[in-house]
């Protein structure tokens, strides 16, 4: 067992006093002690303790946390639960080893961007040629377990033929530029939603931004959740190398978790290049808010929408106000505010995969309170956040239409050069 005496504090800080629970999305869909948040720092407790082995119930209930961070901002002690479940599942790696398909995909696709594009483009090739209608048509995998029909319509409609990397320059100049940044693209922009991209990059040279964008790989974000920590660290130790070479005046992503990720690299890696590095990463809606005089579109963008915070960004990067000032600066857009706008969608990276059916019922509520507002358009700066909204809103066939913010931002420019 490794040394966990700073989580052993951790524990010691719980009072008990249950007020996590009350904010857990686990316990409030299944209202069992032990899958919510004071249950689990309990059991790890246990653990640590030498009183509980890491049995299949005990790892059951730590994949039954969606790491959404909204026990530890909730208790008056700041306990870091989430920090626990990591240790956790660290350790039942450790013991068991990863199942054969998170082995495949952390050691064998997410190091290796060649690997990754040809997966992406059979996915291309999977929605485009008719095969995706061919599937659902003729519902070919109802038999199969795991809800796999379901899931397989989470991934939804990929916006380019390419990944976003191989279709830009590594360089994006512009004259006389205010800043310098490097994108940090992640993998959902890169090979899912292509159209975040090519808005910050537009948004980017709408404010004179010189852009750079270097070879990077995975922000590691789906191995640590799931115990993989020397992936995790592997990638981390690569994205660092690749970006700290070039001279900019930060590092921008449009993905709180990657964002997140990116700025622990510094406490995980332990090297004055990985603080160094860490201490430059910002969220895209950070940056244009806080760091540059931003330029104000003129057209109008009559829509009314109404903003998820995405987990990651609110309690991991501390986001709230900078993506509504950023919609309030466009002209015509109405944003009204939903109930729950915190509350964490059930995405979780895998968890809607892992736990279909339970990440549907916390999706419900976050539908429910869309609906309410009677909004357009749901904005988010999430693109996991957006993937999961999005299947919600095609699978109950409703009308809004998901994006990120910097996308209204992007349409508002565009707007402006017709």
């Amino acid at each position: 067992m490794k040394d966990y005496s700073h989580l052993k504090k951790e524990i010691d800080h719980c009072s008990k006093c249950g007020g996590c629970l009350a904010v857990c999305p686990i316990y409030g869909e299944l209202g069992i002690e032990t899958m919510g948040s004071r249950g689990r720092v309990f059991l790890f407790s246990q653990y640590l303790e030498g009183n509980l082995e890491l049995s299949k119930k005990f790892a059951e209930i730590m994949s039954l946390c969606l790491l959404c961070k909204n026990c530890s901002a909730t208790c008056p002690n700041g306990v870091a639960t989430d920090q626990l479940v990591l240790a956790a599942r660290k350790e039942l790696v450790g013991k068991n080893g990863l199942p054969l398909i998170k082995k495949t995909v952390f050691h064998h696709l997410l190091k290796s961007n060649g690997r990754l594009n040809l997966v992406a483009r059979f996915l291309a090739i999977y929605q485009r040629t008719g095969l995706r209608w061919l599937v659902r048509k003729s519902r070919i995998l109802k038999p199969f377990p795991s809800n796999l029909e379901a899931k397989e319509k989470l991934l939804p409609d990929i916006q380019g033929g390419h990944p976003f990397r191989q279709e830009v320059s590594q360089r994006i100049p512009v004259e006389n530029p205010q800043r310098r940044i490097a994108y940090f693209t992640g993998c959902m922009t890169n090979y899912v939603f292509q159209n975040t991209g090519r808005s910050v990059l537009n948004v980017l040279k709408e404010n004179n931004v010189e852009v750079f964008i270097p070879e990077q790989v995975c922000c590691g974000v789906p191995a640590e959740a799931s115990g993989d920590e020397e992936t995790m660290l592997h990638l981390a130790a690569e994205n660092v190398k690749n970006l700290t070479k070039l001279q900019v005046d930060a590092i921008i992503t449009d993905c709180p978790s990657c964002g997140v990720a990116l700025q622990e690299y510094g406490e995980k890696l332990g090297t004055e290049e990985a603080k160094a590095f860490s201490s430059r990463v910002k969220d895209i809606t950070q940056f244009l808010i806080q760091d540059i005089k931003l330029k104000i579109p003129k057209n109008n963008v009559p829509v009314t929408v109404t903003y998820h915070d995405p987990c990651h960004a609110i309690r991991g990067l501390k986001i709230q106000k900078e993506p509504r000032e950023l919609l309030k600066k466009i002209p015509g857009l109405s944003l009204k505010e939903m109930n729950g706008t915190n509350q964490c969608c059930g995405s979780a990276g895998s968890f809607n995969l892992s736990y279909y059916q339970l990440s549907m019922q916390i999706l419900d509520k976050k539908l429910n309170n869309i609906r309410d507002t009677g909004a357009e358009v749901v904005a988010t700066a999430c693109p996991a956040c957006e993937m999961q909204i999005g299947h919600g809103v095609r699978k109950n066939q409703l009308t809004q239409k998901v994006i990120h913010p910097i996308e209204l931002l992007s349409q508002a420019y565009l707007a402006g050069d017709k």
